[in-house]
């Protein structure tokens, strides 16, 4: 199924996949890492997550990941439908441009200016849309 010609099944499993490696990523390899990075610790954390609509959070997170699973499948149709070679090339090429500039603002601007966290950011970031790019290609 299309629309607009972007594979519906693709960016949904995609967006999945997206949103579960910021799981793996943030609640599993680099919990630590990215809580001092964001000035938070586990009890807020918890706190938050178990407050009356706190779960609500993870599905905002779900539709952040589907729209930038999105923006990737609209990068692969621009570019011609490349093959997996090419989509991850194009994956690089949108990460590169905005992920890592867009990430970048809060390295220069919070005072903290964590490289530690930056680095979790964009590698997450990274693996998501290359991985976004491979399942939207396969299933187109």
């Amino acid at each position: 199924m299309k629309v607009y010609g972007l594979p519906v099944w693709g960016i949904l499993v995609g967006g999945f996949v997206y949103w579960f490696l910021g799981f793996i990523f943030y609640g599993v390899l680099f919990t630590d890492i990215w809580m001092k990075a964001e000035g938070v610790s586990l009890a807020e954390a918890e706190a938050a997550a178990s407050a009356p609509g706190g779960a609500l959070w993870m599905v905002g997170g779900f539709i952040i990941s589907l729209a930038i699973t999105k923006g990737v499948a609209f990068g692969l149709k621009w570019r011609g439908w490349p093959n997996l070679p090419g989509a991850l090339g194009t994956a690089f090429i949108l990460w590169a441009f905005f992920a890592v500039t867009m990430l970048g603002y809060d390295l220069v601007y919070v005072p903290r200016h964590d490289w530690a966290g930056f680095f979790v950011d964009i590698a997450y970031n990274y693996l998501g849309m290359s991985a976004a790019a491979v399942i939207i290609t396969m299933m187109r």
